[in-house]
């Protein structure tokens, strides 16, 4: 009876360990900022190569809307592939793939280049005109952490003191959305297996719509950009994640002018110069 029951537990052993498959490991880059960040580019311009769909490379792309908007932030894992810029939208079950592209297409070139035994998952949430400091927000939305702060001018009008208190959902909160359903997915890349995202870096381009109010505002953006940096890392679970901060630059434009632009772009500087792991990116200041 004993050997019996020895006998049985031998196969059952083999069979569970046999079940038990290690998680296939994703290198996790987050994409955030304002309209640099979400992408201009026109797909019809791309060069075949870039255009080609990267089958080795997942994106998590958020739906990019103003604050206050439930669906804000929702998405769903994807291939990666141009389309991925302005006027993308995501209702969680499919993407709505636009003309236009973002960072995405060759950062992921670039990354899977440098490191080629890694596998590379992109969580993009971005979107145009926002802002750090909720006194820039206009129609668009701001970025601010705070639980309990108001989040732009034209909602704060007309408000009673006890609704300003009551911030409603924001950029961030879109973002922190976008995380938290990318991370739900156990199987990122839909092969049956267990799959494990492992932060490793943030790529940030934002600072234009804080250049463009008040001298006050601009002055505001070093500790609002400290602020949300270190809240973004944790958010990711990382305090020392690495940050590679794009340095906002001149418009080329004659009739594009941000006024503090000079203020935004000293405190861009003075954060990656305090911060061990930030590198700040300036070769945009010589783009057309």
């Amino acid at each position: 009876m004993g050997k019996g029951l020895k006998l049985l537990a031998i196969p059952f052993a083999i069979l569970t360990t046999a079940t038990i498959a290690p998680a296939t490991e994703f290198r996790l880059y987050f994409l955030g900022g304002q309209s640099n960040m979400e992408g201009y580019g026109r797909v019809e311009n791309l060069p075949a190569d870039i255009g080609a769909t990267q089958h080795e490379v997942l994106i998590f792309h958020g739906n990019p809307l103003p604050d206050g908007s439930p669906a804000g932030g929702v998405g769903l894992w994807s291939k990666l592939k141009p389309g991925h810029g302005y006027r993308f939208q995501s209702n969680g079950n499919d993407n709505k793939y636009s003309d236009r592209f973002g960072i995405e297409l060759t950062f992921a070139r670039q990354i899977a280049k440098r490191f080629p035994e890694r596998r590379i998952a992109i969580l993009k949430y971005a979107n145009s005109g926002t802002s750090l400091d909720p006194a820039a927000a206009g129609d668009f939305g701001c970025w601010d952490p705070s639980p309990l702060i108001p989040t732009g001018l034209a909602w704060i009008q007309g408000r009673t003191n006890a609704d300003r208190a009551l911030r409603q959902t924001n950029q961030f909160d879109n973002f922190l959305k976008a995380l938290q359903q990318a991370k739900a997915d156990e199987d990122i890349d839909g092969d049956g297996e267990p799959d494990k995202l492992i932060p490793t870096g943030i790529a940030w381009i934002q600072g234009e719509s804080d250049a463009n109010h008040g001298r006050e505002i601009a002055n505001r953006y070093r500790s609002n950009l400290n602020r949300l940096l270190r809240e973004l890392r944790m958010a990711l679970g990382d305090d020392d994640l690495h940050i590679a901060l794009g340095r906002v630059s001149p418009s080329q434009l004659p009739d594009v002018f941000w006024k503090h632009l000079n203020l935004i772009r000293a405190a861009q500087t003075d954060f990656a110069r305090e911060d061990n792991n930030t590198t700040l990116i300036t070769s945009s200041d010589t783009y057309g």
